[in-house]
């Protein structure tokens, strides 16, 4: 079976780690929970664009992100019964020079060639879609069970 899985806020908590990072840099007091959208302008509307995506341009930032270990358990077991692994994550191409060592770093079972970028993850085709965002899910050729 080929399992494709996302990354930000599946086998990372990228929103907690974000607003932190955002709150510390700019003294500012917003919850996680506040969070409604992807849009993170719709949230911090008190900051500019540039400043609230900037963190993810630091390597700094990437090094605070935490992997969710029952990721790394179930998909290495997963692995384990011969599944193809495939991360699929929609990124700005500039953050994959921090994205990828924290994949390979604990996902020893995966090499780089299973790592997809696309901002159009309804054009990958697998039987699995492990991700957060229930749109992603649909009108898509993966079968959603």
């Amino acid at each position: 079976m080929i399992i494709l899985v996302d990354c930000d806020d599946t086998i990372w908590d990228l929103c907690s780690c974000w607003v932190h990072w955002l709150n510390n840099e700019y003294d500012l007091n917003i919850s996680p929970n506040d969070v409604n959208c992807w849009d993170m302008t719709k949230t911090f509307t008190m900051l500019e664009k540039e400043k609230i995506y900037k963190p993810l341009f630091v390597k700094e930032f990437w090094d605070s992100i935490k992997i969710n270990p029952d990721a790394v358990k179930y998909l290495s077991k997963l692995h384990e019964k011969n599944h193809e692994i495939f991360f699929v994550t929609s990124t700005d191409y500039n953050s994959l020079p921090y994205k990828v060592p924290i994949i390979l770093n604990n996902f020893s079972f995966i090499d780089k060639k299973h790592i997809i970028t696309t901002y159009r993850k309804d054009l990958i085709v697998g039987d699995v879609l492990i991700d957060d965002f229930y749109k992603n899910l649909l009108g898509n050729n993966t079968r959603v069970n």
